[in-house]
């Protein structure tokens, strides 16, 4: 409970889903718990979007809930509008209409999922941050929340005002029928430029460029229930179920070029290694900025020139000293796409005026400028320092160089009390599972029970790690960091199956590293199988256990020899 009356700000975006525009399922969550806050503490509850005119339905819905009021900001000159614009507009929009005791927002978008408006908002606002909050409780002007971060679960406490992002399963979903909406002209702001701090979306530092469908490259062989057998026969013909993976090419030499840094995740070393492989690939000096860890020959095998040590993982501070300390800021940074590295990245792009690209799936330069692939389309940005997020296995991992060596130093990190405080760090998965993994069999909407004692079989045979789409992660049915697609992670296995997938582009943008694809789906017409190499027609109930048999049938085989066996150090657990 709370003493007190609490104003609360919802930040809320429209996304299409089936053609049509809905409001984001975070951000429905957010206007759910805002609502239920302002009733319960006497407060009121504000909900704000920025969209062309359209956009008001949304506020429509949110009244219809029991918003008290809603804010749209609209302007011709905001199409267009990067993540950078839209956190400034929103911001400036959030400042002029405030102030606010807590700041809600979807912990991400369906349509383009960056995680990174929360930790600019709080940037420019000059505010705390955490998220993705799956509890959340206010007392007076203290908030307490349990957040889905990667592979842990954070309980962290701290003071209002805040900003706060949620995930799918902090509440139900504030959903109002189209008939019951009220009219939302009276109760409505509209906001347009000039707003303090905003900018024209033409001032972008960012320019999307849409890319044409990828062209067929994968085999697409399509197989019928009965023809399983013949499947496993053309995963050992491709190697898919060999013994021995070809050991990964080292890490490139030394090259003249920009100065690259890497942003290194305190709690997920394992995705150092990918992004100094990339940043040794593009060529240049390459400064790692990491906390304590592994010794400085080892990270110069990797790829890094120059090691940065601080010792404080807090994400406020982080950013400050990212933007603060440099002789001369970076050409390019490149980070995880994990928790904390989103929250000091967003924070240090909206500190230094950066462009960012956010879960990108490759990374390049073309003289001064960075191009990177994201789903769907190609980011470029001219800015210095360009910030660049990358998603967990979306890039090659490499053998260790030899013979180079990086030198070293120390930069203090000041604390920062108005930061939220862990309380609590609890791991719930071993994150680096699916990037170790040389087999992954991820489940889709159509596997109802991902626990079937089939699947348990196949990840067996295989030696496989369990995987799933968003939709079933947001169930909680499996872990966060057990996600594939552009809302998760990417993956490089030598096999990927996937079951009950459909292949939503944002989720095959994430697998197109894996050696081989084998897709099982009854539906025949599953955009999967067009990106897929073997495709067996089905219901998963009928093909997995003929798959199964099939491939302990092969690895009884003496010629072929044993299935799986090999796993590169996978659990095959769930």
């Amino acid at each position: 409970m709370t003493d007190r009356s609490v104003r609360v700000a919802v930040l809320a975006k429209q996304v299409t889903v089936f053609g049509q525009l809905e409001i984001n399922p975070y951000c429905r969550r957010a206007i759910a718990y805002g609502v239920e806050l302002a009733r319960r503490s006497g407060g009121s509850c504000t909900v704000f979007t920025m969209g062309p005119p359209q956009a008001r339905d949304l506020l429509a819905e949110a009244l219809g809930y029991g918003a008290d009021a809603g804010v749209h900001v609209c302007d011709p000159a905001l199409a267009g509008a990067d993540l950078l614009v839209t956190a400034r507009a929103l911001a400036a929009a959030v400042a002029e209409v405030g102030p606010f005791d807590l700041i809600l927002l979807g912990k991400a978008s369906l349509d383009a999922e960056t995680g990174q408006l929360g930790p600019q908002l709080a940037g420019l606002l000059d505010l705390p941050f955490t998220g993705a909050a799956v509890e959340l409780q206010v007392t007076n002007s203290t908030l307490r929340a349990t957040c889905e971060q990667d592979d842990a679960l954070v309980d962290v406490i701290g003071t209002l005002p805040a900003v706060v992002t949620v995930a799918e399963r902090l509440c139900a979903p504030a959903k109002v029928p189209p008939h019951e909406r009220p009219d939302p002209a009276p109760a409505v702001t509209v906001l347009g430029l000039p707003l303090p701090g905003a900018v024209p979306g033409s001032e972008s530092p960012t320019i999307t460029r849409p890319l044409p469908p990828r062209q067929q490259v994968r085999a697409g062989r399509l197989l019928a229930v009965g023809q399983v057998t013949e499947a496993v026969a053309e995963l050992r013909r491709r190697g898919a179920l060999d013994h021995d993976v070809p050991a990964p090419s080292p890490v490139g030499p030394p090259r003249p070029g920009p100065l690259i840094e890497v942003l290194a995740d305190p709690e997920h070393g394992e995705l150092t290694a990918e992004l100094l492989a990339a940043a040794a690939e593009i060529g240049g000096t390459v400064r790692l900025l990491c906390g304590p860890g592994p010794d400085r020959q080892a990270l110069a095998g990797l790829g890094a020139d120059e090691i940065w040590r601080w010792s404080s993982p807090d994400p406020g501070p982080a950013a400050v000293a990212v933007a603060r300390s440099h002789e001369r800021p970076p050409d390019l940074l490149l980070a995880p796409a994990t928790a904390w590295a989103r929250a000091v990245v967003g924070r240090y792009a909206v500190l230094v005026g950066a462009g960012l690209i956010a879960d990108a799936v490759d990374v390049a330069r073309a003289g001064r400028v960075t191009v990177a692939s994201v789903a769907g389309g190609e980011v470029r940005c001219e800015t210095i320092p360009t910030l660049v997020t990358v998603g967990p296995g979306a890039l090659p991992i490499r053998a260790p160089r030899r013979g180079t060596a990086a030198t070293e130093r120390w930069w203090q990190v000041p604390a920062d009390s108005r930061d939220v405080t862990v309380l609590d760090h609890r791991r719930v998965d071993d994150y680096s599972a699916l990037t170790r993994a040389a087999a992954v069999v991820c489940v889709g909407l159509g596997v109802d029970d991902p626990a079937d004692p089939a699947l348990r079989a196949l990840l067996r045979v295989l030696g496989a790690e369990l995987a799933a789409t968003r939709k079933l992660t947001d169930r909680g049915v499996l872990p966060r960091s057990r996600q594939i697609g552009v809302t998760g992670r990417g993956v490089r296995p030598r096999l990927y199956v996937g079951v009950g997938v459909s292949g939503k582009p944002h989720h095959l943008a994430s697998v197109q590293g894996a050696g081989t694809i084998l897709a099982i789906n009854s539906d025949p017409a599953a955009p999967i199988f067009a990106a897929a190499d073997i495709g067996i027609v089905g219901s998963w109930q009928e093909v997995v256990p003929a798959l199964v048999a099939a491939l302990e049938d092969d690895s009884a085989d003496p010629v072929t020899g044993p299935v799986g066996a090999h796993g590169a150090g996978v659990s095959g657990r769930c």
